[in-house]
């Protein structure tokens, strides 16, 4: 197996030399990638994607994977959603994203194709740990329907009355000088969808569509990139700590009446 790894791996490096090569070596560039990232992998999942969130969980990364810090890990846990899709649903890796709403344009590829560009050893251990990520779900009696709280979620959107639900009391109690415009409503919209969805904040359905560039110059996502962090690891005791807590319970009350019903949520 690790011989095939590295191998794999070795024509992945190769593939990805000519990053402006005509479609047909595109096309073989994707293949040797999924050959990379697949190879390895012995389990064989018993679900579909609608069972993969777009984003890794944390518990599912904590229990199989190596705890990379910083841009490895949440490029490790992007390569670790497609690769299950692309192994579940025996499609190709560009499949695989536009399955998740990851898209195969921009930076969605680059990070994707740099995840996989690792050492044959770690290669070795991501395919083991993909191994055993799968035969962990595969003994679960029931698994999230990711794929239905993504559909329910397409639409929704922070109405008027749940923000004044959510802040009323908090905006009376916060300094002159904190911001309560468009701009933090967004941010609340999308941490809610994140929590229900487990998805990519920046991929989130209220942003604007298609996706101006790699670096996501529009206006609306170049802000939720620039503060997404800050925002989204309050201080606790401070006035984002409590509104988090409030937009869990939002969350939790989204998630128990979409995986109860089968039709999308209201704005």
């Amino acid at each position: 197996m690790k011989r095939a790894i590295g191998e794999a791996h070795q024509l992945t490096v190769q593939a990805f030399s000519t990053p402006n090569a005509p479609t047909p070596r595109l096309g073989r560039r994707w293949r040797n990638l999924r050959l990379a990232l697949t190879g390895g992998v012995n389990a064989v999942p018993r679900f579909g994607a609608d069972h993969v969130p777009q984003r890794l969980p944390d518990t599912w990364w904590a229990s199989h994977f190596e705890h990379k810090a910083g841009p490895a890990r949440h490029a490790r846990r992007r390569l670790a959603v497609i690769t299950l899709v692309a192994i579940a649903e025996d499609c190709s890796i560009p499949q695989a994203m536009r399955r998740l709403d990851l898209g195969g344009h921009g930076f969605s590829r680059d990070a994707v194709e740099s995840a996989a560009a690792m050492p044959e050893d770690e290669a070795a251990r991501f395919a083991q740990s993909m191994s055993a990520m799968i035969e962990d779900l595969n003994s679960q009696a029931a698994l999230t329907n990711y794929d239905r709280r993504r559909h329910a979620m397409e639409h929704w959107r922070l109405d008027d009355a749940t923000w004044e639900r959510l802040t009323g009391d908090i905006r009376d109690r916060t300094l002159p000088q904190t911001t309560w415009n468009d701009e933090k409503r967004l941010l609340c919209a999308i941490y809610i969808w994140h929590q229900v969805t487990d998805g990519e904040h920046l991929r989130a359905p209220v942003l604007p569509r298609p996706f101006t560039s790699a670096t996501g110059r529009d206006a609306e996502r170049q802000y939720v990139r620039a503060t997404w962090r800050e925002f989204s690891r309050a201080r606790p005791n401070s006035y984002l700590h409590e509104l988090m807590a409030r937009m869990d319970e939002c969350a939790r009350s989204l998630i128990t009446h979409i995986d109860a019903a089968t039709t999308p949520v209201g704005p």
